[in-house]
């Protein structure tokens, strides 16, 4: 059995019902983990570490220093799905950033 969860925190919310039971689970699965199954099905999926591998050697030629960019752009791209999961979750969970102040622990 398969079934899917907005976030990958739903998915830890439901497995902590089950904490301390032996019992069988399901096959859990974020949409976004299924859509990357179903949508790109002949194409291999990487890991973050593998990207930010690839990342780094993609910038490692000479005549990146003609760009003008920054090193430091490079790790924010490394690191910006992390910010933008974060946001998504926001919006999913229809919480705004002010919100968050007001809260101990979200």
């Amino acid at each position: 059995m398969l079934i899917l969860y907005s976030t990958k925190r739903a998915i830890r919310e439901q497995l902590s019902l089950f904490k301390g039971e032996s019992v069988f689970l399901p096959k859990m699965l974020s949409i976004a983990e299924f859509e990357a199954i179903v949508i790109t099905p002949k194409k291999p999926l990487i890991d973050s570490l593998q990207r930010k591998l690839f990342l780094q050697e993609a910038s490692n030629f000479k005549e990146f220093d003609t760009l003008k960019m920054s090193k430091n752009f490079i790790k924010f791209f490394a690191h910006s799905d992390d910010i933008f999961r974060f946001f998504e979750e926001l919006s999913f969970e229809k919480v705004t950033i002010d919100e968050l102040f007001l809260q101990d622990i979200y």
